[in-house]
């Protein structure tokens, strides 16, 4: 058994997963294969970013969002089947309305506790 990690740049957008999809295609050929993403390239940085500028009632936070989650549905509308692509939609908007929830309630306590960070960080996984 082997397991694949690919994360940052290796998930950064369509063209590089798509490499990623061709490495693994190739090693299931071999043995019997676990597959882990992390979240894409900048994900998490830009998470903590969010948490942040909510905190300090800094509401860019929110065009970080909606940039996050445009480069996402660009990666869904690129690289996944069409047939796919409406589900995969929907479960992202609902963990981008989630990160919203979470982010708008930091600006409104005007603090990040470590509980909140986890949890917006936890969407990058989520939608790895």
């Amino acid at each position: 058994m082997q397991v694949l990690k690919f994360g940052g740049t290796s998930v950064s957008d369509a063209a590089n997963m798509s490499k990623v999809v061709e490495i693994v295609s190739a090693a299931m050929k071999n043995d019997r294969t676990i597959l882990v993403l992390s979240a894409i390239s900048k994900c998490t940085d830009t998470l903590i970013n969010i948490g942040t500028l909510a905190s300090e009632g800094d509401e860019s936070y929110v065009a970080l969002i909606d940039d996050l989650q445009k480069r996402h549905n660009g990666i869904i509308e690129e690289f996944l089947p069409r047939e796919s692509r409406k589900q995969v939609t929907k479960e992202c908007d609902e963990i981008f309305s989630h990160l919203r929830g979470i982010a708008q309630g930091v600006r409104l306590l005007g603090e990040l506790s470590t509980v909140s960070l986890d949890a917006i960080q936890g969407c990058g996984e989520l939608l790895s």
